[in-house]
């Protein structure tokens, strides 16, 4: 049986890492990247740690083996991965609800990443859950980054804020779009 949970030891980073490795995107063949997806930043067992320490990661695991996550990510946390500080730049720079992201409290949807032998088995759905329950009352609000499908070996990012508004701003290839899953009222 599949066990949903807080990240909480070092096997259980270190899990977080082996899976990261299966699935990224310097391991994979095209064909799988284009058909299963690929994760893209590699985090150091350090910067895991620190950003555990902030907001715990959320990860499944079955017979002790980490088999999915999803990564939390802060305003505090920005810092602590150098390819990601211009996204959070970006946010900076959004207006949400009449005022500017960084005025909020709000998490990052990191990096979310099922194991290949347990993808389409609703997985991905309790890890959410557990993520919404874990920081809905702390967030006002998620904001999900996604890498689209490879187009001419590029891949797109998106950025996504969870709250009802629609289409806040375009940001570079992707748009900002919102969805009511996680924000409070």
């Amino acid at each position: 049986m599949i066990q949903i949970t807080h990240a909480s030891s070092t096997e259980d980073l270190q899990g977080i890492l082996d899976l990261q490795l299966e699935n990224h995107l310097t391991t994979l063949s095209l064909e799988e990247k284009k058909s299963q997806g690929f994760v893209t930043v590699r985090h150091s067992f350090e910067q895991l740690e620190e950003l555990n320490k902030i907001a715990p990661h959320i990860i499944a695991k079955y017979e002790n083996e980490v088999v999915g996550y999803i990564l939390a990510m802060t305003k505090a946390s920005r810092n602590l991965i150098p390819v990601l500080i211009p996204m959070f730049d970006q946010f900076d720079q959004l207006l949400y609800r009449g005022k500017s992201v960084s005025e909020y409290e709000y998490l990052v949807i990191g990096q979310v990443c099922v194991g290949k032998n347990q993808r389409g088995k609703g997985l991905f759905d309790q890890l959410y859950l557990a993520y919404k329950n874990a920081f809905s009352e702390k967030y006002s609000f998620a904001i999900t980054v996604q890498s689209l499908p490879l187009k001419a070996g590029n891949y797109v990012w998106q950025f996504e804020t969870t709250d009802s508004l629609g289409v806040i701003q375009t940001y570079m290839q992707g748009q900002i779009q919102v969805y009511p899953d996680i924000a409070r009222p």
